[in-house]
């Protein structure tokens, strides 16, 4: 049970999702927040992230076997080279990272409210994805905890202004 945006505008609900969801409300606040995303550049900026850090890896291999015969340098630059790579996994495996995702709900919501469907209704679909147990791993562990997002989503002034 997942969704994701792309950069471009390209969102995708899984099957899974979508039969969790109960209400046109439920999965209007989905596709807002993975709207949301794609207006904040969430994912172009996690590219750019990860396009650094392979530039980072490729000097550190170039310099690697550019200095190849000295060992205490083989052995400074293998140690660059593990630290950018674990530095890259981190932000692959976290994905956006938690505040991304409180600010796509946030601002999620507040879309859909402008749009005239029920804010609520995101609270409704987390924590039904959340009672039907969803794993924990995957993709579920780049978000932060349902109580959280749920704590947050309580102190987002919800305007229901229609949207222009």
């Amino acid at each position: 049970m997942n969704a994701l945006s792309t950069p471009g505008g390209f969102v995708f609900v899984t099957r899974g999702l979508l039969s969790r969801l109960k209400t046109e409300d439920e999965l209007a606040c989905v596709l807002a927040h993975e709207v949301a995303h794609v207006a904040a550049r969430h994912a172009v900026d996690a590219i750019r992230k990860n396009r650094r850090m392979k530039g980072a890896l490729e000097i550190a291999s170039t310099t690697s076997a550019t200095f190849g015969s000295d060992p205490a340098a083989v052995r400074r630059l293998d140690a660059l080279r593990g630290n950018t790579k674990a530095v890259m996994d981190v932000l692959l495996v976290t994905g956006y990272g938690h505040d991304k995702e409180f600010e796509a709900d946030e601002k999620g919501v507040q879309v859909a409210a402008r749009a005239g469907y029920d804010a609520l209704a995101l609270r409704a679909a987390l924590e039904r994805i959340e009672s039907t147990g969803a794993p924990k791993g995957g993709l579920f562990k780049t978000h932060p905890a349902l109580r959280e997002r749920l704590e947050h989503l309580d102190q987002v002034d919800v305007d229901s202004t229609p949207a222009n």
